[in-house]
């Protein structure tokens, strides 16, 4: 048990050490987003602006967007993305700070 933490403890570092800490795809993009809307609103609508890069949003009830994937990552990414604001509010830029966070999620569901 020893040995197997060790070496999850390891990956999980050498994941931190090499991601990138920011979102590729519009995907990833509308997850961050629905998470937000989650912690912002307690709401899966995605408020959007007519430049955003959100091409997998679908239209929904009363004209909103919604995402087309689940919402079980967007939940797991709560804790992250709460994480992230708390080190932006020791100086850190807010949007870089959550963004990192929670693409760190992706190492540990990864492992």
């Amino acid at each position: 048990m020893r040995l197997a933490s060790a070496i999850f403890l390891l990956f999980c570092g050498f994941y931190l050490l090499t991601m990138s800490g920011h979102t590729y795809s519009a995907d990833e993009e509308t997850m961050l987003t629905v998470t937000r809307s989650l912690i912002e609103r307690g709401d899966v609508a995605v408020v959007t602006v007519a430049e955003s890069p959100f091409v997998a949003l679908r239209p929904g009830v009363r004209d909103r967007g919604y995402s087309p994937f689940g919402v079980l990552p967007s939940l797991l990414a709560i804790p992250f993305h709460l994480l992230g604001e708390q080190i932006a509010s020791s100086g850190a830029r807010a949007d870089y700070a959550t963004r990192f966070a929670v693409t760190a999620l992706n190492g540990l569901l990864s492992r």
